[in-house]
């Protein structure tokens, strides 16, 4: 049974439950602070073996059926822009040769803001993305995964 009393208006459980979350946020930190700690998470990911298309196999299947052109996916790099350039970033998609496209590399380029709006500076969060444009994928014939072709019957 519940325990339901109250304690200054709030019931008891809900106390508990709040000062658990509270302990368990301040044992994470203090675990993520200690580097025997992060030596040991790095050392354990370096040993996994993950490529990039290894991450499409924990994906729905109704997903994965959408994205086989993504299979042949090696490398993902993003580049950040020179210092006195607009602030922005690349991410390029690296590919082996596929059956979808002849691209090699696909990019997707996001355009930054990192100053306070002066109408409202106390609004600021910090850096956030305010466009973004992708590159223009090449298609091979019949495997553009964005189209459907409808077969009509005669």
């Amino acid at each position: 049974m519940a325990d339901h009393s109250f304690s200054d208006g709030v019931p008891s459980d809900s106390v508990e439950a709040a000062k658990n979350a509270s302990n368990t946020e301040k044992l994470t930190d203090q675990v993520m602070q200690n580097p025997r700690v992060l030596a040991a998470l790095q050392e354990r990911l370096d040993n996994v073996p993950h490529t990039p298309s290894s991450y499409i196999e924990t994906l729905p299947k109704a997903v994965k059926r959408r994205i086989n052109a993504l299979k042949q996916l090696q490398d993902i790099k993003v580049k950040f822009s020179d210092p006195g350039q607009p602030m922005s970033f690349v991410l390029e998609f690296h590919f082996e040769p596929n059956d979808y496209f002849s691209n090699s590399v696909l990019t997707k380029t996001y355009k930054m803001k990192s100053e306070p709006d002066k109408a409202d500076p106390f609004s600021f969060e910090g850096p956030e993305i305010v466009d973004c444009d992708g590159c223009t994928i090449d298609w091979k014939k019949g495997k553009n995964v964005t189209v459907k072709t409808i077969k009509k019957k005669q």
